[in-house]
């Protein structure tokens, strides 16, 4: 029998589910890397996504993760693996049960080698959830504006740099609102935690975190 996760009910898998398009729209042919750990004997599942990264050594896009936990009732501990998003998102609208079966076939991805630490973690202060909003509905619409009809992809990338990589901030560049306002994370918060450790930042917000290598 193959591996599962599952969840307490099925509004847990269409929560998970939703998520799961979130990235989808960001990156059909992409990624996720899966974890679980027990929190205070908790079974968490921990889902992590790439939303930016630099496409080529001249590239200035940082690599921005997000990352959210869901509440798992019972699956493989210790579990560590990446898997291909459309071979996850796709099992998700067919189950009956709150019962997700892993893809029997893991991937690899560069970004997922990168590991942000798991500790060591420093406050640097807070942000308001409502000025990242509008960074990322500033950001986006200043793309919009300014792609052609039919834009090529190099040029897509070129304007997606220029308004991601900006700082607004110290250390916080755009596209981590971007990423927090995409996933949904800004929803309910009315702050942002900032932290930072061994080079990366950490945009905390309600719904998920956003990571930023620096």
């Amino acid at each position: 029998m193959a591996e599962s996760l599952r969840f307490p009910d099925m509004r847990y898998v269409r929560d998970f589910e939703l998520f799961l398009r979130r990235f989808v729209a960001l990156d059909g042919a992409g990624a996720l890397r899966l974890t679980t750990k027990r929190v205070h004997k908790q079974l968490v599942l921990g889902v992590t996504g790439c939303v930016l990264a630099p496409h080529s050594l001249l590239d200035d896009t940082p690599v921005i993760l997000g990352v959210r936990g869901f509440k798992l009732a019972a699956g493989v501990e210790d579990l560590d693996a990446v898997y291909q998003l459309r071979a996850l998102s796709e099992r998700l609208p067919r189950l009956a049960e709150p019962q997700l079966p892993l893809p029997p076939t893991e991937t690899t991805s560069v970004w997922a080698g990168i590991a942000p630490p798991q500790t060591g973690w420093r406050a640097q202060g807070v942000v308001s959830a409502a000025s990242l909003s509008e960074v990322a509905k500033t950001g986006a619409q200043q793309i919009a504006n300014a792609l052609p009809e039919n834009p090529g992809e190099l040029l897509v990338q070129k304007l997606r740099e220029e308004v991601w990589a900006r700082e607004i901030l110290p250390q916080v560049p755009a596209g981590a609102a971007f990423a927090l306002d995409t996933l949904g994370f800004l929803h309910g918060s009315s702050d942002v935690k900032l932290l930072s450790a061994n080079g990366w930042l950490r945009l905390e917000a309600k719904g998920g975190s956003v990571l930023v290598r620096l």
